[in-house]
């Protein structure tokens, strides 16, 4: 046998290559043609689920706009009730009496209602005292309240009982922001 006469025919088996070439190719396309699919499957339902939340976050912050606007109108109406209280001496009145043993702070709504006496054995909680006296008298937590803490200076004792006073007033304004109380000494003389 010569060199020369062997003779080997590889396209057959160049064929078998080409066809496995081509099957896998195939293959890989469709492969990838799935995965595409799935793929805008997926951001598809993704972005329906965003609108979803979207919408939903939209109807949420409109009740919240609505809850807000509903507390700012329920604030100003107490705000305008208060007001409208003030101007017809409706309001409430702290008056410091000074008494042989301590002082008592007597509570009015308006000119004639007497809601009640805080003693100073009691300057302790003067602001759940007071805060009590205002419910009592139909107030509720957050209500406006426009009060006038009325004292007299010139009374021996006067500036111990002034400072429990004032603090327990400042205690009820960190329970109660919308609590505005006004001091009037009346000890000065008005002028004019």
């Amino acid at each position: 046998m010569k060199l020369r006469e062997i003779l080997l025919d590889f396209t057959s088996l160049l064929d078998v290559i080409m066809i496995i070439l081509f099957w896998f190719v195939i293959s890989y396309r469709q492969e990838m043609r799935t995965q595409v699919e799935q793929a805008q499957l997926a951001a598809s339902q993704a972005q329906t689920e965003a609108q979803e939340a979207q919408q939903e976050a939209q109807v949420r912050q409109l009740e919240a706009e609505q809850a807000l606007a509903t507390v700012r109108s329920e604030a100003q109406m107490s705000n305008i009730d208060a007001l409208l209280d003030f101007g017809q001496s409706e309001n409430i009145t702290a008056r410091l009496y000074m008494e042989d043993e301590g002082w008592r702070l007597s509570v009015y709504k308006g000119e004639d209602t007497y809601l009640g006496s805080i003693p100073d054995t009691r300057a302790q909680r003067l602001g759940l005292e007071f805060n009590g006296l205002l419910e009592a008298a139909g107030y509720d937590a957050d209500d406006t309240v426009l009060c006038v803490f009325v004292y007299d200076a010139q009374e021996p004792g006067t500036r111990s009982a002034y400072e429990s006073i004032t603090e327990g007033f400042r205690q009820i304004r960190m329970g109660n922001k919308h609590f505005y109380c006004t001091e009037l000494d009346s000890s000065v003389p008005e002028e004019g």
